[in-house]
């Protein structure tokens, strides 16, 4: 389903509902400022509002409050973790999305700096997820930048019975070839051995399921143009992690409306 997300009322500023929604991952990449774009849509960051929802609200009562919430959602202490697929391009852009959430996972993408210098690994794997009690578990498995270079985080912890956590790997993209192939990705997605797969590059958004696992892209935040892909949709995407299950909103910006569009993903237990 897809919404136009609504004015957000202003004692929900201060992102009180938070906990409502279980823990919050903000998704983002390829934002290639200042190269390819100039700033971040102003829609993704402003308060005012771009629609009515009305019929919509009346669809689905239990979606729309959760847009209006969220709708300014590129500012601090809304979420517990930023992820970010690369292409940053520059410190301050880095400096901006690590002081939105105290976790912050960054990858280097094909316009980053690599090498044994680099300031982002080439991979990541993140362990997020919540105890029985809605108590978030993100922050204690995964502190800001603490992934290791490569593929090396293939090890399973052990968990508490009452805690179910995902597994998050997160690459930029370049690496998979035929970029944004569903036999690649799934490849990567075995070799990192996680529940879910998180790559950009291709600027374009997508979040689909095969065999119990799933593949986001959030797309380009800024709509930066790529190669194969000169019309880009800014976009980005939130999770918000309830339990063994995970709910997806997909935000994208077509002309002055921003648009949500949700889906939701179960984790089996054994």
């Amino acid at each position: 389903p897809r919404f136009l997300l609504v004015a957000a009322p202003s004692f929900l500023a201060g992102g009180t509902m938070a906990k409502d929604f279980g823990e919050l991952v903000l998704v983002l990449g390829d934002a290639h400022i200042p190269h390819r774009a100039a700033f971040i849509p102003e829609k993704f960051q402003a308060r005012g509002g771009v629609a009515s929802a009305a019929a919509s609200a009346q669809k689905n009562p239990h979606v729309v409050p959760f847009l209006v919430w969220s709708q300014r959602m590129l500012v601090p202490n809304k979420m517990q973790h930023v992820v970010c697929t690369g292409n940053l391009s520059t410190r301050e852009q880095y400096d901006e999305i690590r002081a939105l959430a105290p976790n912050c996972h960054v990858v280097a993408g094909d316009m980053d700096e690599t090498g044994a210098s680099a300031p982002f690994p080439e991979s990541k794997v993140v362990q997020i997820g919540q105890c029985a009690d809605d108590g978030p578990l993100g922050a204690a498995a995964s502190s800001p930048l603490s992934a290791v270079r490569g593929h090396s985080e293939t090890t399973r912890d052990a968990a508490p019975d009452d805690v179910v956590r995902f597994r998050i790997g997160v690459v930029h993209g370049h690496q998979i070839v035929p970029w944004g192939d569903a036999h690649a990705l799934a490849m990567m997605q075995r070799r990192l051995d996680v529940d879910i797969l998180v790559t950009g590059h291709t600027h374009k958004n997508a979040v689909h399921e095969v065999d119990g696992k799933w593949f986001i892209n959030p797309g380009s935040i800024t709509g930066a143009y790529s190669s194969v892909q000169p019309d880009v949709v800014p976009s980005f995407v939130l999770l918000a992690i309830q339990g063994a299950k995970v709910v997806t909103y997909v935000y994208e910006l077509h002309g002055d409306n921003v648009e949500v569009s949700k889906s939701e993903f179960h984790k089996p237990l054994a």
